[in-house]
């Protein structure tokens, strides 16, 4: 990668996707969080602490 990041048109391609790539890890972080809330809402419900988002 670090080879092909030295070829300027292949480093403008990449550049250009650089919001998209923003976009889905955006979206990965938040499915994580999601998921990470999702595994310890029952344990909180069963110590009566509620789950906010």
């Amino acid at each position: 990668m670090k080879e092909q990041l030295q070829d300027s048109e292949f480093k403008a391609e990449y550049d250009a996707l650089e919001p998209e790539f923003t976009v889905i890890q955006a979206m990965i972080d938040a499915r994580k969080q999601l998921s990470e809330k999702a595994e310890i809402a029952p344990f909180s419900r069963r110590f009566g602490h509620e789950v906010t988002a």
